[in-house]
C-alpha cells in the first residue's frame, strides 16, 4: 500500500494551531486575560470551542505554549555564562534582568498565568507544567552556586532555587507599575534577597 503524504495535514494543523495562538495572545493584550473567553478566542479565529480545546486545554496554556520558548532561551543563555567562567552570583544577576525585562514587557499574560498557577483549584499537574520551565533554570543558578561553595552547609541548591521561585511568584503578584516605586527588577530582588538571607555566604568584608 502506498503511504499517504500526510506533509500537508500536518501543515494545516500547525497553521491553525498558530493562528489560534496568535489570536488568542491578540485578545488577551487587547481585552484582558480575564473578560476573553475560549469562546471569543474560537470565533476571531474561525473555529469551534471545541477545536479551539483540540489544541489548548485551557487559556492558561495558550500563555505557556508563549512563554516556554523564552524560558528555553533564557535557560541556554544562562547554561553559557556559566560554561564561560561568569561567577554564578553574576549569572543570577543576569538571570533577573532577562526575567525581570520579559514580565515588565508581557504583563498583560504573565500575571494572569501566576494568578492560575497559584489558585486554589489549579491542579498539580498544570502547576508543574507551568513552573518547572523556569524551575529548571532557577535550578540550574543554584547548582552552580553549591557548586562553587557559595551556599552555607544547612543550604540545599533545591531550597534556594524554590526561594528565588518563590519571590519571582510574589514579585508578579504584588507589583504593579502603575502604583510601585521600584522596578519589576528592584522589587524582585529585595523580596529575593530577603527569601535568600542567612543561605547565601557572604564575602569577608561583607
Amino acid at each position: 500500500m502506498r503511504d499517504l503524504d500526510v506533509s500537508p495535514y500536518r501543515a494545516a494543523i500547525s497553521q491553525r494551531r498558530e493562528r489560534i495562538h496568535r489570536v488568542a495572545l491578540n485578545l488577551f493584550q487587547q481585552f484582558g486575560y480575564h473578560a476573553t473567553t475560549t469562546l471569543d478566542i474560537a470565533r476571531a479565529a474561525y473555529v469551534s470551542r471545541g477545536t479551539f480545546y483540540k489544541y489548548f486545554p485551557s487559556k492558561a496554556a495558550v500563555i505557556l505554549a508563549h512563554v516556554q520558548p523564552l524560558i528555553a532561551d533564557l535557560r541556554r543563555h544562562v547554561e553559557r555564562l556559566l560554561h564561560e567562567g561568569v561567577a554564578p552570583p553574576d549569572v543570577l544577576d543576569a538571570l533577573c534582568n532577562q526575567v525581570s525585562a520579559a514580565s515588565e514587557r508581557e504583563r498583560t499574560l504573565i500575571a494572569p498565568l501566576v494568578q492560575e498557577v497559584l489558585a486554589t483549584d489549579a491542579g498539580d499537574t498544570f502547576r508543574r507544567a507551568a513552573t518547572s520551565p523556569l524551575m529548571n533554570v532557577l535550578n540550574v543558578v543554584a547548582d552552580a552556586l553549591h557548586e562553587r561553595g557559595l551556599l552555607r552547609e544547612h543550604v540545599s541548591p533545591r531550597q534556594v532555587s524554590t526561594a528565588m521561585m518563590d519571590s519571582y511568584l510574589i514579585t508578579v503578584l504584588r507589583w504593579n507599575p502603575d502604583t510601585s516605586a521600584l522596578s519589576f527588577r528592584d522589587a524582585w530582588r529585595l523580596n529575593l534577597d530577603m527569601l535568600l538571607h542567612g543561605a547565601l555566604r557572604r564575602p569577608p568584608h561583607a
